[in-house]
């Protein structure tokens, strides 16, 4: 039987992972387009720049309330359910939406 702190442990990884991955989307979203020559405006990523964002925003405050919970001895706030929902979420929403940009102007 796993430890009770094996949850918040794995919740901790996964959001410094998705932190990371927002980082590295982040800069592919911005290098792409002009690596291959294309004419994306910062108006047209803006949505998806802002969602990746978000979720990465999202992430770090869900590692910064493990982190507190952990040190005062808490139980895990009951956002965190909400937190991996959002941050999945936008994330997702976001990569969709600059691949469907992507791929409107390179047809």
């Amino acid at each position: 039987m796993a430890a009770t702190g094996d949850g918040a442990l794995l919740l901790y990884d996964y959001f410094k992972h998705m932190t990371t991955l927002a980082l590295v989307t982040l800069g592919g979203i911005l290098a792409i387009p002009q690596s291959i020559g294309t004419q994306m405006t910062v108006r047209e990523l803006l949505p998806s720049l802002g969602l990746i964002a978000l979720s990465g925003a999202f992430s770090l405050y869900a590692m910064e309330a493990i982190i507190k919970s952990r040190l005062e001895s808490r139980p895990l706030p009951k956002s965190m359910r909400w937190n991996r929902l959002i941050v999945g979420g936008t994330f997702g929403i976001g990569v969709g939406a600059f691949l469907g940009l992507f791929m409107d102007l390179i047809q």
